[in-house]
């Protein structure tokens, strides 16, 4: 069935099913085990990457426009991947999945009464994200952005790393010293970007490979008075 700003929903007479913070997208086919680390790039170096991306990934892999596929299929294979994974760690879920046209994502909001899915920190809930959004990708031939959301999770994380951002901008405008967040994934530090991207007075960058990517918040000189 529809739902409203371009949403369609599903929640198939099945098992139920599991949930994890911020957004996965799938890699298209096999990557080489090791790369070289790939160079800054200068509007990042300047402070001007405060739109990247919200998945490294999709840079390299472009994302499947929904549209395009059929949206019971992709609610299914989403769900029934969310149900096998979660089953491994708790018990007593719940799952919806809908898609999101107007951001070109699956949304799951789940419920976890157990908690068995989060883990330490929301690291069991980002593991099984990572996979769901893989497996159901192969299972469809395409690429998809997924987001899991378990009892509003997300929304807690959000609201605390948009403190954070708006917290090391102030150090950084009384102290002048470059601050550093603890290393995010790619969907927390497009949301540090976000925040500060209408503060001419800092700027954000990200820094670092892999897992120990972080965003460095620093003075704008151009912007800030002598």
């Amino acid at each position: 069935k529809a739902t409203a700003k371009g949403h369609r929903e599903r929640r198939p007479d099945a098992p139920k099913a599991a949930d994890a913070s911020g957004e996965a997208t799938a890699p298209r086919g096999r990557r080489e085990q090791h790369r070289q680390p790939r160079p800054e790039s200068e509007s990042a170096r300047n402070g001007q990457d405060k739109g990247a991306h919200l998945d490294d990934d999709s840079r390299d892999n472009p994302i499947t426009p929904l549209v395009e596929l059929d949206a019971a299929k992709v609610q299914e294979a989403v769900f029934s991947v969310i149900r096998d994974l979660a089953s491994a760690v708790t018990d007593g879920f719940d799952c919806r999945v809908s898609l999101d046209l107007e951001h070109n994502k699956v949304l799951a909001e789940c419920r976890d009464p157990e908690g068995g899915l989060l883990g330490r920190e929301g690291q069991t809930l980002a593991a099984v994200q990572y996979l769901a959004v893989r497996m159901a990708s192969r299972k469809l031939g395409a690429n998809l952005r997924l987001q899991i959301n378990i009892d509003g999770l997300r929304e807690r994380q959000d609201e605390e790393t948009r403190e954070m951002a708006l917290s090391l901008a102030e150090k950084v405008k009384a102290g002048g010293k470059p601050q550093s967040t603890r290393p995010l994934s790619s969907y927390h530090r497009r949301l540090i970007h976000m925040t500060l991207q209408d503060d001419r007075e800092v700027q954000t960058y990200s820094k670092g490979e892999g897992s120990m990517r972080r965003v460095i918040v620093s003075l704008n000189k151009k912007n800030t008075p002598a």
